[in-house]
């Protein structure tokens, strides 16, 4: 009888014990839901926008810089996600922001939009405590629908790569003022762009003491690809007016009578930063296209730089690119090829021969013999300047 009792209050024992344990791991739970809740709450996904400046190899720029923190949630641990940034203007309709940096446009657009590169979250349910970045907008490259003081609404999606099912998204707001004209703007000066720009390209072709057949051959076949921004019932009577243009501005140069920096001047009301760059990309295609940059060239190509703002570390980097040492005719103007004026004060001269200086010393190790051959030339006229400045 004593050992049927024992067993019986063993197993009774036994019960109890399994149903505080059963009881103790279901309040574990529940504590740790609370807990995950709790932690959701405190963390939810969440994204802001700020200024900052990007450093690049060849110059800086100021962009938007968007970051996020907080919960992300996915089906898996070591989940493969993108993130896609969306910018609109929202000051008195949506509308898109455009961007001129093909890395930064939506597909057969040019429409902003950022999409990183594709990254793990190690966990389930990754939680990010402080702001990161996760992208950007380059405002030398954007163009919001009007200048002026704008309100732009920015949207994060995070994105799981083999689904494509959206796991977050937020927005967020911010004014940001930009002081060159909108693309609005700019569509209603179209024209006058256009004009500005062909005006401006024979007189860089003209600029050397001639107008050769193969930049004039670069202006034609911009106007060619121009009539694509037009619907097709349009291009017959647009492509009679750019050819107008054409054929006018050539009499002009050829009659001494254009002013380069009058253009540029009246340019700077009606283009936007976009459209400059385009006026300046032009030029440069000129100016190379028969093998030879003189130093007329070089000045005019400085002077459409200046005179439309442009950014002074981008307009180097670009005329290096198009113009590099090799194709330069006769002594070289150093102060030309530098961005030296004549009106800058001693400090702000050797901040651009120490500029330049760290530029070309990074590529003259380049594996590349023509890249390292320009760094090369680049440095020997650098140091012949520091002593003219010394």
């Amino acid at each position: 009888m004593e050992i049927f009792l024992l067993i019986i209050g063993y197993f009774v024992l036994s019960f109890a014990y399994k149903s505080y344990k059963r009881g103790q791991a279901i309040k574990t739970l529940q504590q740790l839901a609370k807990e995950y809740e709790e932690e959701k709450r405190n963390n939810p996904f969440q994204i802001r926008a700020v200024k900052a400046t990007l450093e690049t190899d060849e110059f800086d720029y100021e962009v938007l810089e968007v970051q996020m923190k907080g919960l992300i949630e996915c089906h898996e641990d070591e989940c493969d996600v993108v993130n896609i940034i969306r910018i609109d203007d929202i000051t008195d309709e949506r509308m898109p922001l455009l961007c001129s940096h093909e890395s930064f446009q939506m597909e057969d657009s040019r429409v902003f939009m950022f999409k990183s590169d594709e990254q793990s979250l190690p966990y389930k349910e990754t939680i990010i405590t402080n702001w990161i970045p996760i992208g950007s907008a380059p405002l030398m490259f954007i163009e919001p629908p009007r200048s002026g003081m704008r309100k732009l609404e920015f949207k994060v999606y995070i994105v799981e790569s083999s689904t494509q099912k959206i796991l977050e998204e937020s927005t967020y707001t911010l004014q940001h003022r930009f002081e060159d004209i909108g693309y609005l703007e700019a569509n209603e000066n179209t024209e006058k762009f256009e004009k500005a720009l062909i005006q401006i390209a024979m007189l860089v072709s003209a600029s050397d003491g001639s107008m050769d057949q193969d930049e004039a051959n670069i202006i034609k076949d911009w106007a060619t690809k121009r009539l694509d921004y037009y619907r097709e019932e349009f291009q017959d009577d647009e492509k009679v007016r750019l050819n107008s243009y054409i054929r006018g501005s050539y009499q002009q140069v050829s009659n001494n009578e254009l002013d380069l920096h009058d253009i540029l001047i009246r340019a700077n009301d009606y283009t936007s930063m976009a459209q400059k760059l385009e006026i300046f990309e032009m030029s440069l295609d000129v100016a190379r296209s028969d093998g030879v940059a003189d130093e007329m060239e070089l000045k005019v190509i400085r002077t459409i730089s200046d005179v439309l703002h442009l950014d002074a570390n981008r307009a180097r980097a670009m005329i290096d690119k198009s113009l590099p040492i090799s194709m330069h005719a006769g002594a070289v103007n150093t102060d030309i090829l530098l961005g030296i004026d004549v009106t800058m004060s001693e400090k702000e001269v050797k901040k651009i021969l120490r500029e330049q200086y760290q530029k070309w010393n990074a590529r003259v190790t380049s594996s590349d013999d023509e890249i390292r051959g320009q760094a090369e030339k680049m440095l020997e006229l650098i140091a012949e300047t520091r002593k003219k400045y010394s």
